[in-house]
């Protein structure tokens, strides 16, 4: 009976620590002071990119790199110089996602360390997927009810890497974004059938 009380109290013990360790995600809420569901405009610093939808180009350790992120705005490091860095690795990029005006995902372009993502797993717990193989850190997420932190690297077809890209997205904000871009999709399939049939 003693051993029985003994084994629930560590299952309760480890099941805390992990929900308390994706309380803090929950907390965040977002990239430092960047935080989803917040209306872009609260930030001076983040600039709509005027063709988000097309590539952006990036040089990380002299290799050239294009960057298909989606996304309508883009971090200004001279207005905002706290993005620059998560503490000693280096930030290149910080893109924001929105719908309607609110903020549903923020993408972190770091270099890439593998201590970076171990100390992600020491703030936030295990992740809640992580790839298999040698290289675990090559996607791996954290997910709670609202929210997800995506690591991932570009060692997907080689073992070297050379940046991360950290991703926090909104569902609930995600879920909407993507309803309204299949609505745009599907209207203008049609407005094409008709004119071609015109």
């Amino acid at each position: 009976m003693t051993r029985k009380k003994i084994t629930i109290f560590i299952i309760l013990c480890f099941s805390y620590s992990y929900s308390q360790n994706l309380s803090v995600l929950e907390e965040k809420n977002g990239f430092k002071n960047i935080k989803l569901g917040q209306k872009v405009d609260n930030y001076n610093f983040l600039i709509e990119e005027e063709y988000f939808s097309k590539a952006y180009k990036m040089t990380i350790g002299g290799k050239d790199y294009t960057f298909n992120t989606g996304n309508s705005h883009i971090a200004d490091f001279q207005k905002e110089i706290t993005l620059r860095s998560i503490g000693d690795f280096q930030v290149f990029r910080v893109f924001v996602g929105t719908i309607d005006n609110y903020i549903y995902k923020i993408q972190i372009i770091t270099e890439y360390n593998r201590k970076l993502y171990e100390y992600l797993c020491v703030i936030f717990g295990e992740p809640t997927y992580k790839s298999f193989g040698k290289n675990q850190d090559t996607l791996s997420w954290w997910e709670t009810e609202n929210l997800q932190l995506t690591i991932s690297a570009n060692n997907l077809l080689n073992d070297y890497a050379t940046y991360y890209s950290l991703t926090y997205t909104d569902k609930t904000l995600e879920l909407r974004y993507k309803k309204a871009r299949e609505e745009s999709i599907r209207k203008e399939s049609e407005i094409k059938k008709i004119k071609d049939d015109l």
